[in-house]
């Protein structure tokens, strides 16, 4: 952000234009970081923080990928699929059913990936624990 606001929005090495979006993508990366940050030290849970920071960056990245090219990078996206498909069917089942989206429309999925991944981090515990009961799994 700082290199961006010294050389003025432009390219160092050809002077050309650069968008306004790389420092706005990079303060909301840092808002997100001290949100987080902010709560794993109210919560006392420091183990955590790695893996909470690099979900919100990966978070925003893949919203913002999706919202530009509808596409999303394999290796950021493979792990959250089962989340994915659960959260994106039953919104776009309900948009779809009050009319907000047509049948063929285009939904993202980038930002259903990013609640995904807070609900796994917040419930996921206790969803595989309810899962492994209902399955029959001996539990310890």
């Amino acid at each position: 952000m700082v290199s961006w606001l010294l050389l003025r929005g432009r390219c160092r090495s050809c002077a050309a234009p650069t968008s306004v979006r790389h420092p706005l993508v990079e303060l909301a990366t840092a808002g997100l970081f001290a949100a987080v940050t902010a709560w794993v030290a109210h919560e006392g849970r420091w183990a955590l923080l790695p893996v909470l920071l690099h979900r919100a960056a990966a978070g925003l990245a893949l919203a913002l990928i999706d919202l530009d090219v509808h596409r999303l990078p394999d290796a950021i996206v493979l792990p959250a699929y089962p989340v994915t498909a659960v959260l994106g069917g039953l919104v776009g089942v309900a948009l779809v059913a009050t009319g907000v989206l047509r049948r063929r429309g285009h939904l993202p999925f980038g930002p259903f990936m990013l609640v995904g991944a807070a609900l796994g981090v917040v419930a996921g515990g206790g969803v595989v624990h309810w899962y492994l009961a209902m399955s029959g799994y001996p539990l310890a």
